[in-house]
């Protein structure tokens, strides 16, 4: 899973959530076009803690939905090649391991 240094101190997003996770999370859903490479920066401390509150079944969903294919195509896990153009911190990847 790709590791990022971030300037971001981590948070604890167990309920109730502070009021500095609250304006941690708020950061996600605001950044400017073409500064996607900063923002991530800035959130990545937090980003997988975040999903994991809010929910994100994505990584789930992509990971039965590659089983399925599989097992309709009959290719063993042993033998499925997939690889993960994600642009994240590796959730997808763990899903698919």
């Amino acid at each position: 899973m790709f590791t990022y240094k971030s300037e971001t101190p981590k948070y604890d997003f167990a309920y109730p959530l502070s009021s500095d996770s609250i304006r941690e999370m708020e950061k996600h859903t605001k950044y400017d076009a073409g500064q996607e490479q900063a923002h991530f920066s800035t959130i990545s401390a937090n980003y997988d803690d975040i999903m994991k509150t809010v929910g994100y079944p994505d990584p789930e969903h992509i990971a039965k939905f590659a089983q399925k294919i599989a097992a309709e195509k009959m290719i063993a896990r042993s033998e499925a090649e997939i690889a993960d153009f994600g642009c994240g911190t590796g959730l997808v990847g763990e899903a698919l391991a």
